[in-house]
């Protein structure tokens, strides 16, 4: 008798599997943004890659309304400028720029799907309007023509930029060493380390390369230099001096990923991780120290998470290609028979007498 393909149950059972996994696959990509500004009304907009599809651009506001500007956005930062308008980017598929007024009204300055034209993924912008990203291991400007190097720096793995108020540029350098700061004048093409060794370490356990890192940035009246630090669960102050310290230190299983200031206050965005995603949270740290959680969003799917790793995905991508494979084996495989071939003439070998 023939070996029979598989039935249609048997083929629908393994198209469910192949989804379940492409799904969980999906939830293992899903990680932590890190935007987080507040506007001079004292609105607090934040991003969100958890909630609405890709993600949603959320607005809190004074009295404690909680608006969405956008969904279906995956932004990973965010910027204001002095009149009031927000910048964020979506990084996945088309990289777009887009920016919001206060209430929501949305215009789009950049839309390209050449990321070395504009990655939307780590940005950031001058107070003067000029839009910086990083990409292919390198620091670039974007203009309407094409786009420049600022400077021929090699960043093995930059997580996030920042541009201060004289328009100086902070690349966060996690691939090489143990967490780097880097600062870039682009007025003389100066390029220097301002703070090293920035990332946690544990004893006996290994770095996480994809896990431990630098994230959200910005700096306060003063001229301190603030960034968030995954792996420590931490939010970094680094002063004029170049000295580091901890600002701010989030409470199991909270970790920080941005920070911004307004009257004095920090705004710091948080997100727990244990087996599963939540948040994110706004939490409110005024000058003596004293926390309060302004908003906590919750609603999301319960995607278990590895322990070993919120971003990693070998394991998950090797079960879906031995799947497909199999499903592929199943479909196509040439049925084997133990019969004597065929006399007819039409199923008969080229070869055949």
């Amino acid at each position: 008798m023939h070996d029979r393909l598989p039935s249609r149950p048997l083929f629908r059972t393994l198209i469910t599997a192949l989804t379940v996994i492409v799904g969980c696959a999906a939830g293992a990509l899903a990680h932590p943004s890190y935007g987080i500004v507040v506007g001079q009304d004292g609105t607090v907009y934040f991003t969100d890659v958890l909630h609405h599809g890709r993600g949603t651009l959320w607005a809190l506001r004074p009295d404690g309304r909680l608006d969405t500007l956008a969904k279906d956005l995956h932004a990973n930062s965010l910027a204001i400028d002095e009149n009031g308008l927000i910048y964020a980017a979506n990084g996945e598929d088309d990289q777009t720029l887009v920016t919001f007024m206060p209430m929501g009204e949305r215009d789009t300055l950049i839309c390209t799907d050449n990321e070395e034209r504009f990655a939307g993924g780590n940005w950031a912008i001058s107070p003067w309007g000029e839009i910086y990203y990083g990409v292919d291991n390198g620091l670039w400007r974007f203009t309407d023509s094409t786009c420049q190097k600022v400077v021929p720096l090699h960043l093995e793995q930059n997580t996030s930029l920042y541009v201060d108020a004289r328009g100086r540029i902070y690349a966060a350098e996690v691939g090489s060493y143990n967490g780097d700061l880097w600062r870039i004048d682009p007025a003389d093409g100066s390029v220097r380390v301002i703070a090293s060794d920035l990332i946690t370490t544990f004893p006996g356990r290994k770095r996480k390369r994809f896990d431990d890192v630098l994230l959200g940035m910005t700096s306060d009246p003063y001229g301190n230099l603030y960034i968030a630090e995954t792996a420590g669960r931490r939010v970094i102050r680094i002063d004029s001096m170049g000295v580091v310290s901890t600002f701010y230190q989030t409470r199991y299983p909270w970790y920080a990923t941005g920070v911004a200031f307004h009257l004095d206050a920090a705004y710091v965005l948080e997100y727990s991780y244990d087996s599963t995603w939540g948040g994110p949270r706004v939490v409110r740290v005024d000058q003596d120290g004293d926390r309060e959680t302004l908003v906590e969003i919750g609603g999301i799917s319960e995607v278990p998470i590895s322990d070993e790793s919120v971003f990693k995905l070998p394991a998950v991508a090797i079960g879906v290609m031995l799947l497909v494979g199999l499903l592929v084996w199943f479909t196509f495989r040439t049925p084997q028979t133990n019969e004597p071939p065929s006399e007819d003439p039409e199923r008969t070998s080229e070869t055949s007498p």
